[in-house]
C-alpha cells in the first residue's frame, strides 16, 4: 500500500513542468510564417444542399417562376473571403446574383447568406494556425500530472471557474484533448514538415449541443499551408467546404 501510494505521488510533476510540457507542444504546432499576409479566396460549399433539395421539391408540385429563380440563383451561389495570416482576422461573403421583389424573400436571402458567411468562417475556429499558444493571456498552469501514456496540464483562467486541462502525449507532446466546464474537444495532427504538425481532425462537444467532427485537408502556396477541404459533421448534418482560388497580398504601408 506505502509503495502504490508513492508511486501514485510521483506522478505528480511540478508546475514549471507543465509550462515545459505546453512550450514543448506549441514548438511542434505549425503556425502561419510571419510577417503575416492577406490570403483572398474563393469558396464552394454544399451546406445549403438539404434546404435546396427540400425547395425543389416543393416546386415540383406547383409553377412558380420567382421561386425557380430564386432557388437557381442559390446553387450559383459564390463565396468569397480574405484571412490576415497575422491576426487571424477573417472575412466572408456569400454573393447570390438575384434581386429579391418581397421582403419576405429579402430577408430569407439576408439570413442564407449569412448562415453560409459563418460556416465558411467557423471552419477555421479549430485551428490554431494564426497562434498555437495553448496559454491563453492572463491564465497560469496550476498542475502537472503524468498518467500512462499522457500528461495532464491543468490552467486557471482570468475569471472564477474558468479552468481547463489540456491533455497531451508524452511521446509526441502533441496535444490529444482539452477540457473546459464548457466543452470537451479532441484532436488528430498530420506531419506537414520536419517537426511542424498541422490539425488533421478535431472532435467538439459543447454541453447541450450535438458533437461535432471536422476533418481538414490542406494545400500548399509558398511557404503556407492553407485547408483546401475542410468536412464537418454536427447531429445529422454534413458540410464540406472547399477553398480555392487563394492570392496571397503583402499587408500595406
Amino acid at each position: 500500500m506505502i509503495h502504490t501510494t508513492l508511486a501514485l505521488l510521483a506522478l505528480v510533476l511540478p508546475v514549471r513542468d507543465g509550462h515545459s510540457w505546453l512550450k514543448q507542444a506549441e514548438e511542434k504546432l505549425y503556425r502561419w510564417p510571419k510577417p503575416g499576409v492577406v490570403v483572398r479566396f474563393e469558396a464552394d460549399t454544399n451546406v445549403l444542399a438539404p434546404m435546396i433539395a427540400m425547395m425543389k421539391a416543393d416546386l415540383a408540385k406547383k409553377n412558380d417562376v420567382e421561386a425557380k429563380r430564386f432557388v437557381a440563383a442559390l446553387e450559383r451561389m459564390k463565396v468569397r473571403g480574405s484571412i490576415d495570416t497575422g491576426s487571424g482576422e477573417m472575412a466572408a461573403e456569400a454573393v447570390v446574383a438575384y434581386k429579391p421583389t418581397e421582403a419576405r424573400t429579402e430577408k430569407a436571402l439576408a439570413d442564407i447568406k449569412r448562415r453560409v458567411a459563418m460556416t465558411v468562417t467557423g471552419a477555421f475556429q479549430g485551428l490554431p494556425l494564426n497562434d498555437p499558444s495553448l496559454l491563453p493571456p492572463g491564465s497560469k498552469v496550476t498542475g502537472c500530472t503524468e498518467s500512462g501514456d499522457f500528461v495532464d496540464v491543468a490552467i486557471q483562467g482570468t475569471r472564477p471557474g474558468e479552468t481547463m486541462t489540456f491533455r497531451l502525449s508524452r511521446t509526441t507532446a502533441l496535444p490529444v484533448s482539452i477540457e473546459t466546464p464548457a466543452f470537451t474537444g479532441s484532436y488528430v495532427f498530420d506531419e506537414v514538415a520536419p517537426r511542424r504538425f498541422i490539425p488533421a481532425q478535431l472532435d467538439l462537444a459543447v454541453r447541450g449541443q450535438p458533437a461535432s467532427h471536422a476533418e481538414y485537408s490542406y494545400q500548399k502556396l509558398g511557404e503556407l499551408y492553407f485547408p483546401e477541404t475542410v468536412k464537418v459533421e454536427s447531429g445529422d448534418q454534413t458540410a464540406v467546404i472547399k477553398f480555392h482560388s487563394l492570392v496571397i497580398e503583402a499587408h500595406g504601408p
